[in-house]
């Protein structure tokens, strides 16, 4: 049996790498250089996952007090309204029977 002697390739999870060199300060020839892979493979894989990166946007905070509200539920044709402060054990309950409804 002959020997395979192509390179075996990296599996790369390009997100967390993009964002760890954009953390690291020093240049793509150095970065890719820590990691064993070409320049050009880093550059083609940040343009193929540019825009896929998600934001944090800052929302304000409601400063007043949430007032008590129900959960409601909707399972086929039913609509349950589970008021707040119901027990674990009964919202479990109701949650396996209507599992078994299904």
């Amino acid at each position: 049996m002959q020997e395979n002697n192509m390179p075996k390739r990296k599996i790369i999870d390009w997100s967390a790498t993009i964002s760890e060199y954009q953390n690291s300060n020093v240049t793509v020839e150095e970065f890719c250089a820590g990691l064993g892979i070409h320049p050009n493979t880093f550059y083609k894989n940040r343009k193929k996952h540019q825009g896929a990166e998600t934001q944090l946007v800052k929302l304000p905070l409601k400063t007043e007090p949430i007032q008590p509200q129900s959960l409601l539920i909707q399972a086929g044709r039913f609509i349950l309204k589970i008021p707040e402060g119901v027990d674990q054990k009964t919202l479990e309950t109701t949650l396996r029977v209507l599992q078994d409804i299904r």
